[in-house]
């Protein structure tokens, strides 16, 4: 389906292409004279193009896939998204003015929309290569939409994912989203095994004790019950996170005593 919508993309001219561009870097619902708007005062395109947006050009958006329709306007496909952020930031001058425009655009935003707000916030760090801002929007969206079932992470790099692309991306940003990814699937034990071993491969790269990638790591390989050499990377008996780890290792190792031991220990070391 995605390669048919991303031919359905190329079939369309550059104005109409611009179009989708944009509406893809900016994520959230837009109305028809809204878009208008942020395609004029942008000057990312040409206003001719701007004054494509009308009901002719949305039946024929609708017709391909390419966008859909809510109450509250136009957005571009999920499925493609991404895949278009990238096509975007290779037109370098549009993607700058557009970029800059929203980033300085000022209004009201509903709470009801105020996630996706964020969200786009995220992305056009991330695609700036603004990976540590992208980090820090990514915990204050976790903090301020807890109650929202929706992973960044499955939305920006998963749903429509590109491993090169990916690949090339920093290490902590990357751990961060491949384990998000997996946390939120824990519980409903969706299966995850292609960011598993991808999260594998990425740790080997800096396998830092006491990092936050580490914890993850460790975490992950406990939940899903994968304990071959864990144990050797658990060495720093003062840690209350490494006598926690080593109690629930044990645990599954049917070492019950050992587990109590060693969470005890940890109990004490919370307590010092």
């Amino acid at each position: 389906m995605k390669e048919q919508l991303l031919k359905n993309f190329a079939s369309l001219d550059d104005q109409e292409q611009d179009i989708v561009l944009a509406l893809a870097i900016v994520y959230m619902p837009v109305g028809q004279t809204n878009l208008q708007k942020k395609l004029t005062l942008s000057q990312c395109t040409s206003k001719s193009t701007a004054n494509l947006v009308a009901k002719p050009l949305r039946e024929k958006l609708l017709d391909l896939e390419l966008i859909e329709t809510l109450q509250e306007g136009w957005i571009c496909s999920r499925q493609i998204s991404e895949s278009l952020m990238r096509v975007a930031v290779g037109r370098a001058d549009f993607f700058t003015k557009i970029t800059t425009y929203l980033l300085n655009e000022t209004g009201y935003i509903g709470y009801n929309v105020s996630h996706l707000h964020l969200i786009k916030l995220m992305r056009i760090a991330l695609y700036q290569g603004r990976e540590d801002d992208f980090l820090k929007q990514f915990n204050e969206f976790r903090s301020r939409y807890q109650s929202y079932d929706i992973s960044v992470s499955k939305c920006v790099f998963f749903d429509d994912f590109d491993e090169n692309w990916f690949n090339g991306l920093g290490y902590a940003l990357r751990m961060e989203a491949l384990q998000d990814y997996q946390m939120m699937h824990v519980i409903d034990l969706k299966e995850c095994t292609a960011q598993y071993q991808i999260m594998n491969a990425c740790f080997q790269e800096s396998r830092k004790a006491g990092s936050k990638a580490f914890y993850g790591y460790v975490d992950l390989h406990l939940y899903r019950g994968d304990i071959d050499g864990l144990e050797a990377l658990l060495t720093d008996n003062d840690s209350g996170f490494v006598l926690e780890r080593m109690g629930a290792l044990r645990f599954l190792q049917n070492r019950y005593a050992e587990s109590i031991d060693f969470f005890e220990q940890a109990i004490k070391v919370k307590k010092s």
